[in-house]
């Protein structure tokens, strides 16, 4: 039975308008690659992000931590472990990264540790989506959150009709 739950309008309009500051073009984006190696099912040319860390190591390191508060309420999220804005740039294809989870699980923790979750909160409309290994497909569509399992293997894309995909991306008690 399939644990994904996806949500449209997540937040209220006034919510996620703040965060909408995201776009802007003076926030800190650090260059990054999507996945290891191992995950990639694309060629090494589309393996790239950039990335705005807003809350690592167990303290926030953004100073539009307070514009995610409204996310993390929502989602009654008690502890934080990682959340971060990921914008993928426009290609000419949908480009599919390659399955992985947001986290490393040792072999003998594959179930994940119970309770953690990841939730996915799309910032604008594209023709990207996430999918998962079993096959679900979602979208993206602003403020859709799609929230599943830490341990469920996903992927993101790239969009062809934007200039790029932004997302939040949280994992999370």
């Amino acid at each position: 039975m399939s644990e994904i739950k996806v949500i449209d309008d997540f937040l209220n309009e006034e919510n996620f308008e703040g965060l909408k500051v995201i776009f802007n073009r003076r926030i800190t984006w650090t260059f990054s690659d999507i996945l290891d190696e191992n995950s990639l099912i694309c060629d090494q040319k589309y393996n790239y992000q950039y990335v705005h860390s807003v809350y690592i190591k167990q303290e926030p390191v953004s100073r539009y931590f307070d514009n995610v508060i409204p996310l993390l309420t929502k989602l009654d999220a008690r502890a934080i472990v990682r959340c971060k804005v990921n914008s993928i740039c426009r290609e000419e294809e949908i480009v599919v990264h390659g399955f992985h989870t947001d986290l490393e699980f040792p072999e003998e923790h594959s179930t994940g540790l119970d309770g953690m979750k990841t939730a996915i909160l799309y910032l604008n409309t594209n023709n990207g989506f996430t999918c998962f290994e079993e096959g679900t497909k979602v979208e993206s569509v602003a403020n859709r959150c799609v929230i599943f399992p830490a341990h469920y293997r996903h992927s993101g894309t790239t969009c062809t009709d934007v200039h790029r995909r932004l997302a939040i991306n949280l994992v999370y008690f």
